[in-house]
């Protein structure tokens, strides 16, 4: 970063006024009505239910590959159609909140697991009672219901199942962790065997045989392991351009949060870990867009916690309500058959607010691009926020920088209109 960036990022400053200070913590500490809680529920557009935590694979750095501490194994626990019913019912009748002001007519349901394939007839059997139900409250007249399904892509290779999916739309999100080579390392099937070639043949035979399908509802999920060739799965995506959308693809990294220490120590303990330039793009595209901020006001949203319950509902196997499905087990607000739990909703969110009070996380520079949510907790007894974001924002702006003066295509404009979007957003801190 220069030096005159460096400089105004160095410069002590204060977000809020002492005032202002005191009113944003009195506001977060101010338990919300029933009725606050109704305005900020009304606005879900999305259920998830998780049908089965049986899977017919067994990733080596799976979340429920048992090398988590607190997080489920697989298992053949599955949803009842019964479970099934009530989630729909009551996803649906907080769809028809009068509260409601969304002009958004799109709804969706998405299903996960394990691997939800192999619930394969009640998974059709809750996208029939869905769609019945849709229509006999007239919803399907005001929204449009969309489906999505979270696979490994091994099952696409049955007839009857691809052509259900079509047939209905139904988006397909599949993990795939790049050329063959790399997958393979760990994505392999619950007999230990290879998947990489009968993922690849599956959804090679999806789009010669429904191409417009394909390009529009298979979407990619990439997980980085620190033993991966991180360069490798950057030239498969990226020298791909026909078959991968890019700016639609989701890379993540092999999460440390819950990781056994021995594991932990024998996965992370490399003295220069790798890059992704991909996984980079993708951030630098997020901070292109992201510098423009307000001034800091005592009425500001802190972190990228959701309120519970707002953005969607996932329901566990058996009826459990959670945030979502990247949140540990047991932060649950509801049940599909008493509803949700309005206490358990005040519980988490004050507990994260006092989170955000210790942290003070109004005097971060990250402010604008934080990503720590409840699902980042490593408490093993509640809710934490452990943030080390705040530390690593300026090393982060200068890899920014340099990304766009090392862009292939070199613009000086790029690079101009980076520093002076760093420089706009120092301003106003």
């Amino acid at each position: 970063m220069n030096s005159e960036i460096t400089s105004e990022f160095n410069h002590l400053y204060s977000s809020l006024q002492e005032n202002d200070e005191k009113t944003l913590i009195k506001r977060l500490r101010n338990d919300l009505t029933d009725e606050e809680i109704d305005n900020h529920i009304c606005r879900n557009r999305d259920l998830v239910l998780d049908i089965t935590e049986e899977c017919n694979f067994r990733c080596k750095y799976c979340a429920f590959s048992g090398i988590y501490e607190r997080n489920r194994t697989h298992n053949p626990k599955r949803m009842e159609f019964n479970t099934a019913e009530k989630a729909i019912d009551l996803f649906l009748k907080n769809i028809l909140n009068k509260k409601r002001k969304l002009k958004i007519n799109t709804i969706s349901i998405g299903f996960y697991g394990g691997e939800p394939l192999l619930e394969f007839r009640l998974l059709k059997d809750i996208v029939k009672y869905a769609k019945k139900s849709m229509a006999k409250k007239g919803l399907d007249k005001v929204f449009e219901l969309q489906f999505r399904l979270s696979t490994n892509g091994y099952l696409l290779n049955k007839k009857v199942i691809v052509d259900f999916l079509i047939k209905n739309r139904i988006g397909i999100d599949v993990s795939l962790d790049g050329p063959k080579e790399e997958h393979d390392k760990f994505r392999v099937t619950i007999n230990l065997e290879k998947s990489w070639k009968t993922i690849w043949n599956n959804l090679n035979y999806i789009y010669i045989k429904f191409p417009e399908f394909a390009n529009k509802k298979i979407t990619y999920l990439a997980t980085l392991h620190p033993f991966h060739d991180f360069e490798q799965i950057d030239r498969f995506f990226m020298d791909n351009p026909k078959r991968f959308d890019v700016q639609k693809l989701l890379v993540n990294e092999v999460s440390k949060a819950f990781l056994k220490d021995s594991i932990k120590k024998k996965w992370f303990n490399q003295k220069i870990p790798q890059v992704s330039h991909l996984k980079r793009m993708k951030d630098d595209k997020r901070l292109d867009s992201k510098f423009s901020l307000k001034k800091i006001s005592s009425n500001q949203t802190l972190t990228a916690m959701c309120f519970p319950g707002e953005v969607k509902f996932f329901v566990h196997t058996d009826g459990e309500i959670s945030i979502c499905e990247r949140v540990k087990n047991d932060i649950n607000i509801g049940n599909v058959y008493h509803g949700l739990d309005y206490n358990a909703i005040r519980r988490i969110q004050r507990l994260w607010n006092e989170q955000i009070i210790k942290n003070r996380c109004w005097e971060c520079p990250a402010l604008s691009i934080c990503y720590f949510c409840v699902a980042h907790s490593e408490d093993r007894d509640g809710i934490s926020l452990n943030c080390t974001f705040k530390g690593r924002f300026q090393n982060i702006l200068s890899q920014y920088l340099t990304d766009k003066e090392n862009e292939k295509i070199r613009s000086t404009e790029a690079v101009k209109n980076a520093e002076n979007n760093i420089k706009d957003y120092i301003k106003q801190l």
